[in-house]
């Protein structure tokens, strides 16, 4: 690979960029896709849910309502458990009338072989999580497959050495027809750069999936820097965004920042639309999670309308927002009621486009659990990405309360007073 990049590899990216690939910046009333270096078209925007601990049913996107308003990208992973999969399976299914060759289906493979944690997730190699994640789906083949994650060293073998074994057999699967095109998740430059140079690697990831949004775009852990952004267009590697309305590590909301609310305003639309909207410009595709209808008509519709260069060079430039403020303690003195759910029928945790004070506002109507202090998102677990409200009790320190119940928690709330 270390002598066929600069030569052969160079020419066929210069073709790619020549025909418009990763170049062409999207605008208002442009195709709602992106070109891969394997010459396949990926949706800008992609509904994705993941979960680790989940019972079917429960999950927090609704992916036959993203395909039934025109949606076509759809993510998922192995490691988001079987009844994601075969969630996503049922909703493909749902609807024929939508040709195969118009879905475009993302999956993650686990770097290792076996989890102990996770049976789910284990198999005998690459190919084979490929073919069992292919069944769950009930589809003889994804459009990209990507390894969820770096390696990490074992055994005395170096994390790198250990992703470059792992790739030559993701580039098996797709030599196999399992998967049309192959990429990476959560990879930074440098672990790129080091692939790219070595011998063993024939095939170029077409996508590098990565945690990064507004106010989250110099975070190194896992990719989500600016720097690692340049580095794969401009070597033809399609960038795409997780938690494109949040930084997953930043436990963040863009959607809080009066920065984006105001360019939001300008243009009539919400902040969800201007976060897209921001990566869309910079020919980033993004991965988000929706339930509400009507969120994901808002996560659709980034493509009627520009930023202008001025209001991308501010939303560029913006660092993590700071928490907001806590709201008045509307539910002081309020007792806690075991076993009740506090969001009595709301949907007060989904994930797009819920602020704080709407949160907490909810939560004061439907005058369960404790004094509201602050919300923030769930970084993993069943309800990750979820925005969660979270009350004060009145044994110092401590906090209780959120999704699903007021009882969850460690602190027993039966009788308790908020604070």
């Amino acid at each position: 690979m270390a002598a066929f990049f600069p030569t052969v590899l160079t020419a066929v990216l210069t073709l790619f960029l020549a025909a418009g690939g990763l170049t062409a910046a999207a605008t208002g009333g442009s195709p709602s896709t992106i070109r891969l270096n394997t010459g396949q078209r990926m949706p800008f925007i992609n509904l994705g849910g993941t979960s680790q601990s989940v019972k079917a049913g429960n999950h927090y996107s609704n992916y036959s309502e993203f395909l039934r308003q025109g949606g076509r990208g759809l993510d998922t992973a192995l490691g988001y458990t079987d009844p994601i999969n075969e969630q996503i399976a049922a909703a493909i299914k749902s609807h024929p009338e939508i040709p195969r060759a118009d879905l475009f289906v993302t999956t993650k493979l686990p770097c290792g072989a076996k989890n102990a944690g996770r049976p789910e997730m284990a198999c005998a190699d690459a190919q084979d999580c490929m073919r069992r994640n292919n069944a769950l789906l009930q589809l003889p083949w994804t459009d990209l497959t990507l390894l969820h994650q770096p390696c990490g060293s074992s055994g005395g073998t170096s994390g790198t050495e250990l992703t470059i074994r792992r790739w030559v057999q993701l580039e098996a699967g797709l030599a196999a027809g399992l998967t049309k095109a192959i990429g990476v998740s959560n990879f930074g430059w440098e672990l790129l750069a080091a692939m790219l140079a070595d011998p063993r690697v024939t095939v170029v990831p077409a996508v590098n999936q990565c945690d990064h949004a507004i106010a989250n775009t110099n975070n190194t852990r896992g990719g989500g820097d600016d720097k690692t952004v340049q580095f794969c267009q401009s070597h033809g590697i399609a960038y795409s965004a997780y938690s494109p309305l949040q930084g997953l590590w930043s436990n963040s909301s863009v959607l809080d920042i009066p920065a984006v609310i105001a360019i939001g305003k300008a243009h009539n639309v919400s902040a969800a639309q201007v976060a897209f909207r921001w990566l869309i410009q910079q020919n980033i595709s993004a991965v988000t999670a929706a339930h509400n209808p009507a969120y994901i008509k808002e996560d659709l519709d980034a493509f009627s309308f520009d930023l202008t260069a001025a209001e991308m060079a501010t939303l560029s430039a913006l660092g993590p927002p700071s928490p907001p403020p806590p709201p008045s303690a509307c539910l002081q003195g309020a007792t806690f009621r075991p076993g009740q759910n506090f969001e009595n029928g709301k949907d007060v945790g989904s994930v797009m486009g819920t602020t704080a004070s709407d949160c907490a506002a909810a939560c004061c109507v439907d005058s369960q659990c404790g004094h509201f202090v602050y919300t923030t998102y769930m970084p993993s677990g069943v309800h990750q990405g979820q925005k969660m409200c979270w009350f004060k009790t009145a044994k110092a320190g401590s906090f209780t309360g959120g999704r699903p119940n007021c009882t969850s928690g460690t602190v027993p709330n039966n009788g308790t007073t908020a604070v």
